[in-house]
């Protein structure tokens, strides 16, 4: 599998070469790398390892290319390579790592976006996250749950990272405050056996559809949606506040909690805090705290994962991240038998270019 990461560098390097020969606003090229060097102490034992996640793409402006006013067209792909430490020894369902993937080179984007002042619509082959349940205080927390509610992906083939699928998204702004969006995407098959590059779209089970509902008043942040699964006849509600408490020139203290649950009772919590500016004056760094629960209605258990992390950015787009999680009750169908808390020490790597 590390043939197919250096094929992906390869290409992206040509692109890259074409990208910048062209105008910068008509043709935008996009390369992220992130890498995770983790340390697992879990049942007496210890376990090390590293496992990355590379994503490329090109956006076109239409508009500027001198074809469709206000449409835009994303192609993308991504490969995930190195160890997979939940799946082989946590055994966490939240993951609490959110680059984990296996190693595979897989498509990533291919969606087309049309917007103006009022409106915009996107379809195509996209993460459902990166519009939908979306908190910016908690982007920066490496377990996966502080993306996608996890209620939604234990009910839901979701097409999230690393199985991005169809959806067609639509979201009207009425003013500068309220805002809606509804959506409605496939679910993905995730068996990398029967879907290894992410092109099987098999539509034969029913979609997943989404609405949202959000204010923005620059200091808060307050987002109210729903899900129904028309494949399973499950559906649910989840709801995320962000607001900034501290708003100063050299640092910014924001909190947040999200709540979620379903009509078979599976039910998530999460709660936390972010600093940006804690000893750069520049706001080059940034802290937070978190913690995250997920109740399972069919064994009664809860799994619990609390997390820290300090973050420094050297240079623009450039930065490392130390962190440490400690995850209790890891409760995942991976885990063959009953699974002891563990200790997860870390530090990331990002690059976006």
């Amino acid at each position: 599998m590390c043939r197919h990461f250096f094929i992906l560098l390869i290409i992206s390097i040509s692109i890259t070469d074409f990208a910048f020969a062209q105008d910068e606003d008509k043709i935008i090229f996009n390369m992220k790398y992130e890498g995770d060097v983790v340390g697992i102490n879990q049942n007496s034992e210890n376990h090390h390892g590293y496992l990355g996640h590379a994503s490329m793409g090109i956006i076109l402006d239409s508009e500027k290319l001198g074809l469709w006013n206000g449409t835009s067209l994303c192609v993308g792909g991504g490969n995930t390579h190195g160890m997979t430490p939940s799946f082989t020894y946590i055994g966490d369902f939240q993951i609490f790592d959110n680059i984990e993937g296996g190693d595979y080179t897989f498509l990533e984007n291919l969606w087309i976006k049309h917007q103006n002042e009022k409106l915009f619509v996107k379809a195509g082959i996209q993460n459902l996250n990166d519009s939908i349940a979306v908190c910016d205080v908690s982007s920066d927390f490496i377990n996966s749950s502080f993306g996608l509610t996890p209620v939604i992906c234990n009910n839901c083939n979701a097409p999230t990272f690393p199985f991005n699928g169809l959806g067609i998204e639509i979201g009207y702004n009425f003013n500068e405050k309220w805002s809606a969006l509804a959506a409605v995407f496939n679910n993905v098959v995730i068996d990398r056996e029967k879907n290894e590059h992410n092109l099987n779209f098999d539509l034969s089970n029913g979609p997943i559809s989404f609405l949202e509902v959000q204010y923005d008043n620059r200091v808060g942040n307050y987002l109210f949606g729903g899900f129904y699964n028309s494949d399973n006849y499950v559906g649910g509600f989840y709801a995320i506040v962000q607001h900034h408490i501290v708003q100063l020139k050299n640092r910014n203290i924001a909190v947040f909690g999200e709540c979620s649950f379903t009509t078979n009772n599976d039910f998530h919590i999460a709660g936390g805090g972010a600093m940006n500016g804690v000893f750069s004056k520049k706001q080059r760094d940034s802290l937070g705290t978190s913690f995250t629960s997920i109740f399972f209605k069919d064994d009664g258990k809860t799994e619990t994962a609390i997390e820290g992390y300090y973050k420094y950015e050297f240079i623009k787009n450039i930065s490392v991240q130390p962190g440490i999680q400690y995850i209790i009750n890891p409760n995942a169908d991976c885990a063959k038998t009953a699974k002891d808390n563990a200790f997860v020490y870390m530090a990331r790597m990002r690059m976006n270019l």
